[in-house]
């Protein structure tokens, strides 16, 4: 008899999908690791800016140390009595940071987008909207503020011992001099010889809030009396929460606490701190 044999067929099989309690458990799984993963991302990127921020301060201060090696060891300032609302003490920066910018940027009382901008005057982190002060474009934003002072103590505002002023009267009885030459009889700053304890004195910081404009001569120094309540309304939020960077009159920009630097004063007697140009 002739043999017979079977034949089989073989049939791929499906391949069986997720059911439903799987994919739930997948996409619990996915958010988890979200969740985990975001905010160490964000906290990178925040010490970035942070990290960003703080080599904004330098450049700024290495700009400035060049500035006082052309005029005789004086440290920008602001003159707030020139044509078209003035000179800024980052204007006079324009030409040491690369904007080599024109008559009439050094003498408007902002500057907007269209205009020469650089962007180590803002920190990454600020994002504080801007008063609209020109008719050019949107103000561009400036973070940082010089620290406040005057030329010697007088007995009264004994506060004011930082590095420039930001006024409009004549100092000592001086004339108004051409615009540019700093340390007119407008305004006056500390010249590095000034200075007993670079390392220590403090040169400049943070204030974000919606009147600090690039090429804007007011509001732009940073007040003593505002340390201890920085972080609140009206004087300006720090961008980094409660921390906020510092930069002094060697050139370096260090990461801390603005109150810190008024530790010791006495009320509105801030000489032995920070902020004192004669501290030792």
């Amino acid at each position: 008899m002739p043999s017979t044999s079977r034949r089989h067929t073989f049939r791929p099989r499906r391949p069986r999908g997720f059911t439903l309690i799987e994919l739930l458990v997948v996409i619990a799984i996915i958010a988890l690791l979200i969740g985990i993963l975001l905010p160490a991302l964000s906290a990178a990127r925040d010490a970035a800016r942070l990290t960003k921020c703080l080599a904004n301060m330098q450049q700024i201060g290495t700009a400035s140390q060049a500035f006082a090696v052309d005029y005789d060891g004086r440290l920008p300032y602001n003159d707030r009595a020139g044509p078209g609302g003035g000179t800024s003490w980052d204007d006079w920066l324009g030409e040491y940071d690369g904007r080599n910018l024109s008559p009439d940027d050094l003498n408007s009382s902002s500057l907007s987008d269209t205009d020469g901008v650089s962007d180590i005057y803002a920190c990454p982190m600020d994002d504080v909207e801007r008063v609209i002060l020109t008719s050019t474009g949107i103000p561009s934003p400036r973070t940082y503020q010089l620290t406040w002072g005057k030329p010697e103590r007088d007995g009264q505002d004994l506060w004011a011992v930082g590095i420039h002023i930001s006024g409009r009267g004549p100092l000592n009885g001086e004339s108004r001099e051409t615009a540019d030459q700093p340390n007119s009889g407008e305004m006056w700053s500390a010249t590095l010889d000034d200075i007993r304890n670079a390392s220590g004195t403090l040169y400049m910081g943070e204030n974000a809030f919606d009147e600090n404009l690039l090429g804007r001569s007011d509001d732009s120094a940073l007040d003593p009396r505002h340390a201890t309540v920085y972080a609140t309304a009206p004087f300006g939020p720090t961008p980094h929460d409660e921390v906020m960077n510092l930069a002094y009159t060697d050139g370096h920009a260090e990461t801390g606490l603005l109150e810190d630097t008024i530790e010791g004063h006495t009320g509105n007697d801030f000489t032995g701190t920070s902020w004192d140009i004669f501290a030792r």
